[in-house]
């Protein structure tokens, strides 16, 4: 005989507790502690244990039931607690809750999703929370091998368009700085050309040639070296200290083939004649250097003119020598943008999925019980997240410019979004209503044609739009309907009522709910909602803190946590269960209490 399931089983197997749980915990603040003032209830080494399906915590108001779930929660999440950012502990300096409060061992992380009183209802309200509760959960429900594939699929998509998008604004940057480097090199050329003379121009082209090889030999020798150190980097980040199987045997055959190659090419005596070459080059770009300045002298240059001569050519040969380089990583990088295609259809496809994973999970919340009305999920992209993280991106880039000033963003964000984002196409059409958007002498106006005329940036614009309008994962929401109304559309009883059913129905982490009876019908609490309790709690371990008899008599709590004050206003807590008879009085205080009870009775045949 075994429990937990409906308190007893009968067989030979014992059941399986919950996977993710919490057993024990320990409250060891100092005697002395004051919360807002006054002595704190928790007694020092104050222990509770907790069953792995449901445990419930009952006591009179300011029993210090609460304090207990909430020091829990402050424990895992510390800093992330409401309540003891109202009521404040004084606690021994550099000190926090956490520190006092032992949970297991104090080994591992825990999840657990807490839930204080009326946070139900804010909950349900709050998409952006909820999908971030929900979604995870529908994920690990079933099959999801194609929706984890849609959605990596679509994230390495996106990351391609970031790249792309990084691509064509730093060709815009290379182009730029190509033109001016260009400008440079003919200011300096205009000054050798001053100097018209075949022995002048013939030393300076044996010059520019001589520096061009030392820069090629140079830029070989730089490469090469950063291959040799990658490569003995990657030696070192996968060594093989002790081998478990064939893949670290092979492992460790590439790692010494690659030390061998590198040690081999590494050789000094691989590169004698290159060194010798470059020596010479060497020596022959400062003898090249020498003639010229001789020459140059010889033809009457005064001191200022001659440094200026002089200077230029070794400018222009320097310029000439950035330029090349620059134009080699212009073309690599028109070349990635060549390379890109867009694949729109995996948001779609990734959408699909979605849909048809939620399309499953509601046809188990369409007929739960006579006391609920059909609860539904459906999908949604929310394009007002959307259109601020597109806002935010653009305003970053105008704050960058020097004709952004004394603009306000409520008029930027009405002008940027004249139409629908997802509609934005042509570059004249989109001017077009800009202009139309506000009067001729709209700074804004101006200031926002000015920068959509540049071709460049308007093509980024546009990726922007694509790249954040197919980000499913980032602007999902998850919106729930209860008898075919919106949530927020219903009344309150009816939000708590869907929000609790489906954050009990979903998931396998712990929860933890202060008095979740509250706001909630108590014949839905007594005809559904403890039914659905019972199943659920053999998956996930389920806590509460309740005043309802109905959650912890005809819910079968496995465990029930009696908290009470005593005469020096300290919080005591006795374990106890349905069954003992020495502390049933306890039990029939809860409001309920007595009608539970028969209920029970009625519902076991308990004479």
């Amino acid at each position: 005989m075994y429990e937990p399931q409906y308190r007893l089983r009968l067989g030979e197997i014992a059941p399986i507790d919950s996977v993710h749980k919490i057993e024990r915990v320990v409250f060891d603040f100092p005697s002395t502690t004051k919360i807002n003032g006054e002595l704190f209830c928790i007694q020092p080494n104050t222990e509770i244990i907790l069953s792995p399906n449901l445990t419930c915590f009952i006591g009179g108001r300011g029993s210090g039931k609460s304090t207990v779930l909430n020091l829990i929660q402050e424990k895992l999440k510390p800093g992330s607690n409401n309540f003891f950012k109202k009521y404040k502990l004084n606690l021994p300096k550099d000190s926090l809750i956490k520190d006092f409060v032992k949970i297991d061992k104090d080994e591992e992380e825990i999840k657990v999703e807490f839930f204080s009183q009326n946070e139900i209802e804010e909950f349900a309200l709050d998409f952006e929370k909820f999908t971030e509760t929900i979604f995870p959960r529908i994920l690990k429900l079933g099959e999801n091998k194609e929706l984890i594939d849609a959605s990596s699929k679509l994230d390495m998509h996106l990351e391609e368009l970031s790249s792309h998008i990084n691509d064509i604004e730093n060709l815009r940057v290379l182009n730029l700085t190509a033109s001016s480097l260009q400008k440079r090199i003919k200011s300096q050329e205009n000054i050798i050309s001053s100097l018209n003379d075949e022995k002048y121009l013939e030393l300076s082209q044996k010059l520019d040639q001589t520096d061009k090889e030392i820069r090629r030999i140079n830029s070989s020798k730089k490469k090469y070296d950063d291959l040799i150190k990658s490569l003995k980097d990657t030696i070192n980040d996968f060594q093989i200290t002790s081998v478990a199987n064939e893949y670290d045997e092979q492992r460790g055959k590439l790692i010494q083939t690659i030390k061998a190659g590198v040690d081999l090419s590494s050789a000094p005596n691989n590169f004698i004649d290159v060194s010798n070459t470059l020596s010479v080059l060497t020596e022959n770009l400062a003898a090249l250097k020498h003639d010229l300045n001789l020459f140059l002298e010889n033809k009457g240059l005064k001191d200022d003119n001659l440094a200026d001569v002089a200077s230029a050519t070794e400018e222009a040969n320097r310029l000439n020598g950035r330029l090349t380089e620059m134009l080699s990583e212009i073309q690599n990088v028109e070349e990635s943008i060549s390379k890109f295609t867009f694949k729109d259809d995996l948001k779609q496809i990734y959408v699909d999925e979605i849909n048809k994973k939620i399309d499953d999970q509601n046809r188990h919340l369409t007929n739960l019980s006579v006391q609920v009305k059909p609860i539904s999920l459906k999908y949604e992209f929310n394009e007002d997240k959307a259109k601020q993280h597109l806002l935010k991106l653009m305003l970053e880039d105008f704050s960058n410019l020097d004709s952004y000033t004394n603009i306000k963003q409520n008029d930027i964000e009405r002008h940027l979004f004249c139409i629908d984002p997802q509609t934005v196409s042509s570059k004249s059409d989109y001017l077009d209503v800009l202009q139309k958007t506000s009067n001729a002498k709209s700074r804004t106006s101006a200031f926002l044609i000015e920068y959509f005329s540049n071709d460049v940036k308007f093509e980024i614009f546009k990726l922007h739009i694509k790249r954040i309008y197919s980000d499913i994962n980032i602007f999902k929401t998850i919106r729930v309907y209860y008898d075919g109304k919106q949530l927020e559309n219903t009344s309150f009883g009816q939000r708590c009522t869907a929000a609790i059913i489906l954050l009990i129905k979903l998931g396998n982490t712990p929860i933890i709910i202060d008095e979740p009876e509250a706001h909630l019908d108590s014949m839905l609490v007594a005809n559904y909602l403890v039914n659905m309790i019972k199943e659920n709690k053999q998956q996930r371990q389920i806590i509460f803190a309740t005043h309802n008899a109905n959650f912890a008599i005809n819910g079968d709590a496995e465990l029930i946590n009696i908290l009470e004050i005593n005469t020096e206003n300290k919080t005591y807590i006795v374990p106890t269960t349905i069954e003992n008879l020495l502390l049933r009085d306890k039990l029939l205080q809860l409001e309920g209490g007595k009608t539970a009870f028969e209920n029970r009775e009625k519902k076991y045949q308990i004479k």
